[in-house]
């Protein structure tokens, strides 16, 4: 009878569920680089090459980096920040983060219910008057073709003065000096006033 009143009298433990972390604002580029091992940067306008670009740390408030599996990408001019971790308790959580890019003054970055699916990698094209990037199939094999129409390098004739063939372009972005392009090779940077890359960071993805 004591057992069973002692039993009666015990009161489980409580549950504590750890609040999502707030997170700091990212600071607004016209682009950002998430390499395949998970480093990130944002691309300033002003870049030139690899030593350009500026490392980024996503933190919360109180300046400590998050910790477990980190999602960062853009949809229509958006970014979205997606966490999945594992409590101290071994219960997993996912928490997701949005940014509105267009508001350059005072960034801000807000907890949301959910996010949109992260885009997949697809082949892009793009035709302006000082760039060109196309798809070209030779010997039944898709390539990527890059192309700088500026006066400076291009005589007129033709779809461009040429750049390079990659087997797949999967992003870029156009700067105030140049265009950046994603492809197998890694994230590479054309001048405007040239006709060659120079290297900036490893293969990943370029978002905007």
């Amino acid at each position: 009878m004591a057992e069973k009143e002692k039993e009666q009298t015990e009161q489980a433990p409580e549950v504590i569920i750890p609040e999502p972390a707030k997170l700091c604002p990212l600071p607004i580029y016209p682009a950002y680089l998430v390499t395949d091992g998970g480093a990130i940067f944002g691309i300033p306008s002003s870049l030139m090459g690899e030593g350009h670009k500026k490392p980024l740390t996503i933190t919360d408030i109180g300046g400590n980096t998050l910790q477990g599996k980190i999602g960062f990408y853009t949809v229509r001019g958006m970014l979205y920040i997606v966490r999945e971790w594992v409590d101290t308790a071994g219960t997993e959580h996912t928490d997701y983060y949005a940014q509105d890019l267009s508001i350059v003054d005072v960034p801000e970055i807000s907890l949301v219910d959910s996010a949109p699916k992260m885009p997949d990698v697809e082949r892009v094209v793009f035709d302006s008057p000082e760039w060109l990037i196309k798809s070209v199939v030779l010997s039944g094999v898709e390539y990527s073709y890059l192309y700088n129409r500026h006066a400076s390098v291009w005589g007129g004739a033709g779809d461009g003065e040429w750049v390079c063939r990659k087997n797949k372009i999967t992003g870029f972005v156009v700067l105030e000096n140049g265009i950046l392009i994603m492809s197998e090779d890694g994230a590479q940077f054309c001048p405007a006033n040239r006709k060659g890359l120079n290297a900036v960071g490893e293969c990943g993805r370029l978002w905007k």
